[in-house]
C-alpha cells in the first residue's frame, strides 16, 4: 500500500513484477495499482450472509482493505473484538475455516485465503 502520486495522492495497492525471458534475461517489469475505493468498491460488493464483512490484511494483521475506511492501515485483525484467541491460528495460516463465537453468543465464520500469496497479503471474509 502506498499513495499513488499519478492519481491526486489517494491510496493504492501496488502489485509489480519482474519479466524475465526464456533464458532467464531481463526483459523489464510489469505492475498494477489497484485504488483503495475500487478495492472497497469490490469488497464491499461481495455480500456474505446478512452481517459478513470482508478484509484485506497484511502477513500481520494489518487491515489494508475494508469498507470501513477508520480500519485501514490502523487496526489490526489481532485486535478487532472477539478475534484475539484466533486470529494468529488465521493469519498463519493453520487452517482456512474457522469457527468462533462472538461477544453476542453468536457462533460466527471464518473463511481465510491468501489470496495474493507472493504479495504477502490475505483476505478474509
Amino acid at each position: 500500500m502506498d499513495y499513488d502520486r499519478s492519481s491526486n495522492g489517494s491510496l493504492a495497492l501496488f502489485v509489480n513484477h519482474k519479466m524475465l525471458g526464456a533464458n532467464g534475461e531481463f526483459l523489464g517489469i510489469i505492475g498494477l495499482a489497484a485504488h483503495m475505493d475500487a478495492l472497497v468498491s469490490f469488497i464491499d460488493s461481495e455480500k456474505i450472509g446478512q452481517s459478513g464483512e470482508s478484509y484485506i490484511l497484511d502477513t500481520n494483521g494489518l487491515v489494508l482493505v475494508h469498507k470501513n475506511k477508520d480500519f485501514v492501515l490502523s487496526k489490526n485483525f489481532k485486535d478487532l473484538q472477539d478475534l484475539q484467541d484466533i486470529a494468529d491460528d488465521v493469519l498463519n495460516r493453520e487452517k482456512t475455516v474457522f469457527t468462533y463465537t462472538d461477544s453476542k453468543g453468536d457462533k460466527r465464520l471464518i473463511f481465510s485465503t491468501k489470496c495474493l500469496w507472493q504479495a504477502g497479503y490475505s483476505s478474509m471474509m
